[in-house]
């Protein structure tokens, strides 16, 4: 993981204030310093956008579980997705970077169906290919083995472990190329259903479904279920 960043203190510019004034103005330089830190840094804090998970966001698996949410459906930021992941060998970095791209389109389902139906509606349609939603998450099964959690949503059968690495919780890539029979597997099953659910997302997007059993049959349809 990277090191969080950040935001410059009083300090740093109060220091700066002395290199730039000398001694003798000190005192006008620290004011000024303060003045310019309190109306140019302190309205970048609140609203400037985080570039990376945080400790907090990952200090328990269902802290970190959620965290992946908010910043993939909220943010729309996939890119930090990595950034949940424990990926220990070449072929997890290379899976990792395709569940950045799986992310990309599911999380576009989900925020695009909440925004068009309703919470619920939006959890039937990500329950539709075997998604979970925020209910899910928050009701996930967490057991902990030392550094080792399993979390399972009896709702959308998904079961997947984390680890805890220097006190954060990963997902373990690891676990899920197994399960999926290698990379190869695991590559392929997320080409598929990025195939199949592109055009999901695409019509949310261009408003195309008008009602939630519309974007329930288009899944269907695209993913080889019986017709409903």
């Amino acid at each position: 993981m990277r090191e969080n960043y950040s935001l410059p203190s009083i300090v740093y510019f109060a220091q700066r204030a002395l290199l730039r004034a000398g001694h003798r103005q000190f005192l006008v330089g620290l004011l000024a310093a303060c003045c310019w830190t309190a109306i140019s840094v302190m309205p970048a804090v609140a609203g400037a956008p985080a570039t990376q998970p945080s400790v907090q966001d990952l200090d328990t698996p269902r802290a970190a579980i959620m965290a992946y949410d908010h910043w993939c459906v909220d943010l729309q930021d996939c890119d930090a997705a990595a950034d949940f992941y424990s990926a220990t060998t070449e072929q997890a970095r290379i899976y990792v970077r395709q569940c950045v791209q799986y992310a990309r389109v599911t999380s576009a389902i989900e925020r695009l169906s909440r925004k068009a139906f309703g919470p619920a509606s939006c959890t039937a349609i990500m329950h539709e290919y075997g998604d979970a939603d925020l209910p899910d998450l928050r009701s996930a099964e967490i057991t902990i083995n030392g550094d080792i959690a399993t979390v399972r949503m009896p709702d959308v059968h998904i079961q997947f472990e984390m680890v805890r690495t220097r006190g954060a919780w990963l997902i373990d890539a690891g676990y899920l190329m197994r399960i999926s029979g290698g990379l190869d597997g695991a590559l392929q099953d997320s080409r598929t259903e990025i195939t199949q659910l592109q055009p999901i997302a695409d019509g949310l997007q261009a408003g195309k479904f008008k009602t939630p059993q519309e974007v329930i049959r288009a899944i269907d349809q695209a993913m080889g279920a019986p017709a409903r």
